[in-house]
């Protein structure tokens, strides 16, 4: 599943003028032991409670617990002025499950204003939060995701 673009984060009004070509600078691929594939920082994954398993292409992380993480650190790996983040997720949990479940977060200060980021389900949505002054998120319903079943997430900022 790939996000309309009526429900992509529109987070920063400005727009880019740079026509340069968007680069991948962290791929996860959950193979073998480091579980990076390229990355433009610190290629050094870890990983607290999280599984290789059979993914949609390749290998994926069994992430079913919320202390579960696979970590990556951010510095050149992510840009918090625009960028776009997709993955592949399969829901193992129940929906009838009321949890709160990080898929990715990026940042140490998790006040408003504390620019941390993070795209995580929350109660029967997705939800994509910029942690700026003004707090700004967007959510996607998740109400046809069903237990079992691969969809594609895409989230997409542009803060430059």
């Amino acid at each position: 599943w790939l996000l309309p673009r009526s429900d992509i984060c529109q987070v920063c009004a400005a727009q880019s003028v740079d026509q340069t070509p968007p680069l991948v600078t962290l791929h996860l691929s959950f193979d073998g032991a480091g579980w990076v594939k390229s990355a433009a920082g610190s290629s050094d994954c870890f990983s607290a409670l999280a599984k290789e398993t059979p993914g949609h292409l390749g290998s994926g992380a069994l992430i079913e617990e919320a202390g579960q993480t696979a970590v990556v650190e951010a510095p050149y790996n992510f840009s918090k002025s625009r960028g776009t983040l997709t993955l592949w997720y399969k829901p193992t949990a129940s929906r009838a499950k009321k949890a709160y479940y990080p898929l990715f977060w990026s940042g140490e200060n998790n006040d408003v204003g504390g620019n941390a980021f993070w795209l995580w389900l929350c109660d029967g949505s997705l939800r994509f939060d910029v942690r700026d002054p003004q707090d700004r998120y967007c959510t996607a319903s998740t109400a046809e995701w069903r237990e079992g079943q691969w969809v594609h997430i895409a989230a997409t900022w542009d803060c430059a």
